[in-house]
Order: structure tokens, then sequence, then C-alpha cells
């Protein structure tokens, strides 16, 4: 029992580091636009946005990056209206 309960652990913390590596992807591709300081919703916001601009737009493709499924994805982008086809957070400099 506690060995099934480590395994789902060290899959979560894995999930986890490659959205991590993701976002970092992002961040080497657009400088200057992440800072230090963000919160988790501006964090989410922005590797959504940035993924969905990884992959032009496309929601299945996106959400296969982000390794979640497409409707949990789907009601994230309305949620934080986010445009996914030029993949801009409201509100943001860029």
């Amino acid at each position: 029992m506690k060995l099934k309960g480590l395994i789902r652990t060290l899959e979560k913390q894995h999930r986890e580091l490659k959205q991590i590596a993701a976002l970092r992807r992002i961040d080497k591709a657009d400088r200057g636009q992440f800072s230090d300081e963000l919160s988790l919703t501006d964090f989410e916001k922005r590797l959504i946005a940035g993924t969905l601009k990884r992959a032009d737009g496309n929601l299945s493709e996106a959400a296969r990056i982000l390794q979640v499924g497409r409707d949990q994805l789907r009601y994230k982008v309305a949620n934080y209206r986010l445009n996914r086809h030029t993949a801009k957070v409201p509100g943001s400099r860029t």
C-alpha cells in the first residue's frame, strides 16, 4: 500500500517537473516576459499561453504537452480569457 502511494507521488512530481521544463523552454524563447515573483495563477496563465503559442493555438497539442485533458485546458483558457490563437494573456505587456 505504501509503495503505491510513493509511486503516485513520484509520478505527480515527474509531471510537475515536465511542466516546469516546458516553462523554461518558453522562458528562453520569450526572455523578459516572466518575472521571479509570479502568483500561482499568473504562472499557470503564462504556462498555458506559452504552450498554446508553441502549439500554434492547437488545444489538443497544448493539452498533450501539458499532460492535461483537452476539456480541462479549454476550461482554463476560457476562465483566464486567453486568446488561444494569439496566445496572449490579458493585461500583459506583450
